[in-house]
């Protein structure tokens, strides 16, 4: 049996996929901007102790505890993003050890992005409040979300999307976790 062989002209267009050392040197060579917006660096977990650079008034990360809900006033814009995090890794090789909770920003490539741009200094980071299972940290997100009505108040959330609560929830919203939500939509302006 013959080759299957392109019609001529073809081949003209077709681009060859650059090797995979050159897609890791293109990588390389793309500016690193840390959070403290320098470029050519990176975050210095070391910088970072305690609860990092969350305000709550209690220690974070207790081992009882398996992440938090945050909240992050961006001050220049006044636009609020709420999340969830973990305090631990999950994955096969690093399961258990510290996540970067303590540095971390968001999944929010809009606020990660603004941040960068005008510095750390424009941005409050607070800790709403940290729940014992997976379950509870997902539905406290959730909650929260709907509660506020993120993704349709645009103008004052970075939020676009809630996700699925697809685990069993054993605890209810803390009514300290209410409270602050409250006053941090309230300093904000968000609510009157």
């Amino acid at each position: 049996m013959d080759k299957f062989k392109l019609p001529e002209g073809i081949p003209d267009i077709i681009q060859e996929k650059p090797s995979f050392m050159e897609s890791k040197k293109d990588h390389i060579r793309r500016k690193q901007v840390s959070l403290e917006g320098k470029v050519g660096s990176r975050v210095d977990p070391t910088k970072y102790r305690g609860n990092g650079h969350w305000q709550f008034s209690e220690e974070l990360g207790g081992r009882e505890y398996t992440g938090f809900i945050y909240v992050i006033h961006d001050t220049r814009e006044n636009k609020l993003y709420l999340g969830k995090k973990q305090f631990r890794c999950t994955g096969k090789l690093n399961k258990g050890q510290d996540s970067n909770w303590r540095w971390y920003i968001s999944s929010s490539k809009e606020l990660s992005d603004s941040i960068k741009a005008h510095g750390k200094g424009n941005f409050v980071f607070y800790a709403l409040e940290q729940y014992r299972s997976k379950g509870a940290l997902s539905y406290a997100e959730s909650w929260s979300l709907f509660h506020v009505e993120a993704p349709v108040n645009r103008h004052v959330w970075y939020n676009v999307l809630i996700n699925k609560v697809s685990w069993k929830v054993t605890e209810k919203i803390t009514e300290r976790h209410k409270d602050r939500l409250y006053n941090i939509m309230k300093e904000a302006g968000a609510i009157q």
